[in-house]
């Protein structure tokens, strides 16, 4: 048998004409018809609860209180008949204060916490499995770390980490969730907004592109039915309220036995479908523009900082096609900067023949490239604070240099002003370059 102990706190106004007394308080519990109390005992429908109570008065806000103690020792299988017996006590204070009473001590809620996280623990493994064995069989994130540079090497955060585990263990348990339940596109939003303004009928618009341009989830791109009988929101409601729970767990707030009966079912149930999703890993298959889509996902989900970089990151390379483009002389220049849209180094290539961006452009964004391909291709590095925010610093101003050379070359084209560019000739590889490494064997044209 164990022993549990509950302690209840409530204050009432002193001008109130009842409960000025131990004993007052004592036989306004006893007005309810299933408690009796004599002298340490409190007895409730066949059980014996040891009771005591502390009268007091708080003279300086003219109210006086009640500390209540009731601890139960009897048999496990009568505990629900206590917690019916604390529900009760509770909406007796509750009527007599006005408000719910403080609890000072909950040994009941302690006991299904202490339960709660093992199960919480072992869910949010599975998650990491899931994702970490998606991420290394079907995305093939680098692990390996001869390939970078020494200065990305010094800002990482923790390099003791690295040896052991990935950056999926440095996010929090909500985020995980983003991984499989956030919804985003793989594909290029301005590129095909310029499909659609430019297009003359629908027979112009390709229906398949315009449906993958739609923002999906990673669990509906690769996970649902048929894989898996189950849609994201069944996933991801399940596993919000079990983030609601943890948070009250991690944080020693006291749980309720609802919340904990409501976590062991959604637990089992999204168990399930993780089991069953890992089982099924084998039949996946995913394209190589997919993966990298897949990747900086990730990332952008593990930190506010990797996102905002990203995001930056995907800017820039919209700015430096936009000012290319708005450069470009003839109709078989321009086919060519779109073929190569999504590949910064052609477009740099472009801009450095024809002198529109400074000479030492290219060279910039290739540093930034590189620390870009390390936090979306290596799931083992997690990197400073500092770190992060030199290299935000860095791309906003290589973007607001773009954003003034453009700013300029519309003035020229709305004046008729010629372009002040030293022309040369545009060759097939200054455009349509191959997605290889260049500099840095790991720099992504991404």
């Amino acid at each position: 048998m164990n022993e549990y102990r509950v302690e209840y706190l409530v204050v009432i106004d002193s001008k109130e004409p009842f409960c000025q007394s131990a004993k007052a308080f004592n036989n306004l519990l006893q007005a309810h018809e299933d408690i009796n109390i004599e002298g340490n005992i409190l007895k409730y429908k066949g059980i014996n609860v040891n009771y005591e109570v502390q009268f007091g008065d708080i003279s300086t806000e003219r109210q006086k209180f009640f500390h209540i103690w009731l601890i139960y020792d009897g048999l496990v299988k009568n505990l629900d008949i206590f917690e019916s017996l604390l529900k009760s006590i509770r909406n007796i204070l509750i009527k007599v204060s006005g408000k719910p009473p403080e609890i000072l001590w909950d040994d009941i809620s302690s006991n299904l916490c202490e339960q709660a996280y093992p199960v919480i623990h072992e869910l949010e493994n599975f998650m990491r499995k899931l994702i970490t064995k998606f991420m290394l069989t079907k995305v093939g994130l680098g692990w390996t770390k001869e390939t970078i540079p020494k200065e990305v090497m010094d800002s990482i955060r923790n390099k003791s980490t690295m040896e052991s585990q990935n950056y999926l263990y440095e996010i929090d348990f909500i985020q995980l969730s983003n991984f499989l339940f956030k919804a985003y596109s793989t594909s290029n939003v301005n590129k095909l907004m310029d499909k659609i303004k430019n297009a003359v009928s629908k027979e112009d618009l390709d229906f398949n592109e315009l449906k993958a341009s739609v923002p999906t989830s990673n669990w509906e791109r690769y996970f649902s039915s048929p894989l898996v009988e189950c849609d994201s929101d069944y996933l991801k409601n399940r596993w919000e309220k079990i983030y609601d729970i943890r948070c009250k767990v991690a944080h020693n707030k006291l749980i309720k036995r609802n919340e904990f009966e409501e976590l062991l079912k959604i637990s089992r149930e999204v168990k399930e479908k993780l089991q069953s999703a890992i089982d099924n890993l084998d039949k996946i298959n995913i394209s190589q523009s997919d993966r990298e889509s897949v990747a900086e996902n990730v990332a952008i989900s593990i930190s506010n900082l990797y996102a905002d970089f990203l995001n930056l990151w995907k800017l820039i390379n919209e700015n430096i096609f936009k000012l290319v483009f708005l450069t470009a002389k003839t109709n078989e220049e321009k086919e060519k900067l779109l073929k190569a849209r999504n590949n910064w180094r052609s477009l740099c290539n472009f801009a450095k023949r024809k002198h529109i961006l400074p000479s030492n452009f290219k060279t910039e964004m290739t540093l930034i490239a590189q620390f870009r391909s390390v936090i979306v291709n290596h799931a083992d590095m997690v990197f400073t604070e500092e770190s992060i925010l030199s290299r935000i610093d860095s791309i906003k101003s290589l973007n607001q240099k773009i954003v003034d050379i453009i700013s300029k070359v519309e003035i020229d084209l709305v004046s008729n002003q010629p372009l002040n560019f030293i022309e040369e000739d545009l060759t097939e590889e200054d455009t349509i370059e191959e997605d290889t490494i260049e500099e840095d064997s790991f720099e992504s044209s991404n």
